[in-house]
């Protein structure tokens, strides 16, 4: 009995003790180890100095201080871990950023982000949550429309073995991630003669890194009674100083030539740059690869780079050994810690007639040696994939990328069949590929939750009959979905405090709040998320194999360059 008053008394005294002496009183309810991922999605460097965040059950906004918190452009972060007063088990319905924009130097608030799943737990995360707005122009919802990098001009040379008018100019903005095109009116430019175009205001690229450069014009030859041709796209140019600001000139002192990439001797080989096509001089710049190849080859280029999250991803075996199947000549570029799953021993890649490490010289100096042995390739990829590249996660200098797919097979029409990759984001890179002679593309349009739809795909491609379309589209089947689905709600309960947990009776697959806050926290862009779409139907949309060029071609298929 003593004992029992005796505790009772302390526990009093305790209590007491808190809320005398304590400004906080039950400090203890802290939500604690909270985390929130943020992304700088504005025209410049800013620092965070603060979250705000609107306790619902408390019904009032509190503040947390996020100390020395930069995030130059594009950049996304995590933030340290927070304990957020008396919120334990709390909804947290509304969340803004506080921070300094380092062009203007003005501090300023953010819009009100609202978590799906608002219940805060220890170790939750909210986010991913976007910054937007523009610091060059008044402060809007989005970043405004006439952010223009304004007269900016584009040089060029004709290499052409005639006149060329430039109509239109098409620029990749690195910043935006898409193509955007201006009409421009310039005069005729003869054979040899550098021109320029007016000066032209390219939209919302004020400040912008413009990464690619691309010419539409019409050619017309030096022979008599020679007409205009229909309009004809250039190679793409890479300009050395991106940055798009107002009066810049593009391809200054870099001669980009229109038409180099379709010469030889300066003389124009008939049916190229995309009136027809024809394959053009090797890499050594001596000789000519044979025009209409008629040897198929497979190049196969294995790189994960680590045991990573895709191993588990092949639920079934991934039979690569398929890939070397029909061909006069293979080419397997691969590390040696090749995992069990893809089902290659070393009696299936003495099979190969090349068998090099994966690495970025060995890639395209392989594409090379196979068109100039007169080959036309069909590429398959097993790698990790971003935004214009792809390779091993692990290694960024083996990464490879739009840029230098442009680079290292410019000049050629090269021989290649088709492309095909288990790659993330694997679509992003089809312009490239086409502009250095692929007749077909085909890649994911974000993140590839089905590689193992490879399978599907490749034992239809080798019926031989069966159009590169078909075995796309029909490789994405409910069984490949079910198996890797299966995985994705096994990940979610294992990484539930990262992404906040779904309420009882809910899944990630599901169409609820929580199916959002664990994909955006974990796999995908804030908008890259259909919010329509339940999460199943979110993974289908992002992992839809996007078909681009020749979609009728068959393995049996002899194309002509």
């Amino acid at each position: 009995m003593l004992k029992r008053n005796l505790f009772a008394i302390m526990l009093v005294i305790a209590v007491f003790s808190i809320i005398g002496f304590n400004t906080q009183a039950f400090a203890f309810d802290a939500c604690r180890n909270v985390t929130f991922t943020i992304k700088n999605d504005r025209n410049g460097e800013v620092e965070i100095k603060n979250v705000s965040f609107f306790n619902q059950n408390e019904n009032n906004w509190k503040t947390e201080e996020l100390p020395n918190t930069k995030l130059s452009r594009g950049q996304s972060y995590k933030t340290s871990k927070q304990d957020l007063g008396d919120a334990e088990g709390d909804n947290i319905t509304k969340i803004k950023f506080e921070y300094v924009d380092k062009n203007d130097g003005q501090r300023k608030v953010s819009q009100v982000f609202v978590p799906g799943t608002p219940r805060c737990s220890a170790d939750r995360n909210y986010g991913l949550y976007t910054i937007t707005g523009s610091s060059t122009v008044p402060e809007s919802n989005s970043i405004l429309s006439n952010d223009s990098c304004r007269n900016v001009v584009f040089n060029y040379v004709n290499g052409r073995n005639g006149e060329i008018k430039v109509r239109k100019v098409e620029y990749f903005n690195q910043q935006s991630g898409q193509w955007k095109s201006e009409d421009v009116a310039n005069e005729i430019t003869s054979q040899g003669a550098k021109g320029e175009t007016n000066g032209d205001d390219l939209g919302d690229a004020n400040g912008d890194d413009i990464t690619k450069v691309k010419f539409i014009y019409e050619y017309k030859s030096s022979q008599r009674s020679s007409n205009w041709s229909d309009a004809i796209e250039s190679k793409i140019f890479e300009p050395n100083d991106p940055t798009c600001r107002e009066n810049k000139v593009y391809g200054a002192g870099q001669k980009w030539t229109i038409g180099d990439e379709t010469t030889i001797g300066g003389q124009l080989l008939p049916g190229t740059d995309g009136v027809g096509g024809q394959v053009l001089t090797g890499p050594d710049g001596g000789g000519l690869r044979p025009a209409s190849p008629t040897k198929s080859a497979s190049l196969i280029y294995f790189n994960y780079g680590e045991n990573s999250e895709y191993t588990a991803f092949f639920q079934d075996t991934l039979h690569v050994k398929k890939a070397m199947e029909g061909y006069g000549r293979v080419v397997l570029l691969k590390a040696n810690d090749l995992p069990s799953w893809a089902d290659l021993s070393e009696g299936d890649e003495r099979n190969a007639n090349v068998v090099l490490p994966p690495t970025k010289n060995n890639f395209f100096a392989q594409i090379k040696d196979l068109a100039d042995k007169g080959y036309f390739i069909d590429i398959y990829i097993f790698s990790h994939g971003w935004n214009d590249q792809f390779g091993p996660k692990n290694n960024d200098s083996q990464q490879i990328t739009a840029a230098d797919i442009t680079s290292r097979l410019s000049g050629n029409k090269n021989p290649i069949r088709t492309v095909w990759g288990t790659n993330c984001y694997g679509s992003t890179l089809a312009t490239e590929w086409h502009s250095v002679g692929a007749k077909t593309v085909a890649g994911a349009r974000f993140i590839n939750f089905y590689p193992n739809s490879y399978g599907n795909f490749i034992n239809d491609w080798n019926k031989g009959n069966v159009s590169f379309n078909s075995s796309v589209s029909n490789s994405d089947t409910a069984v490949t979905r079910t198996e890797v689905q299966t995985y994705i709600l096994g990940d979610a309960t294992l990484t539930r405090k990262e992404w906040g947990g779904c309420p009882t009776l809910q899944t990630v697959l599901g169409n609820n709040a929580c199916a959002k806050d664990y994909f955006v926290t974990k796999w995908l862009d804030a908008s890259q998320w259909k919010n329509n779409l339940n999460g199943k139907d979110n993974m289908n949309n992002s992992s839809t194999m996007i078909i681009s060029g020749d979609k009728n071609l068959t393995k049996n298929s002899k194309p002509i360059w």
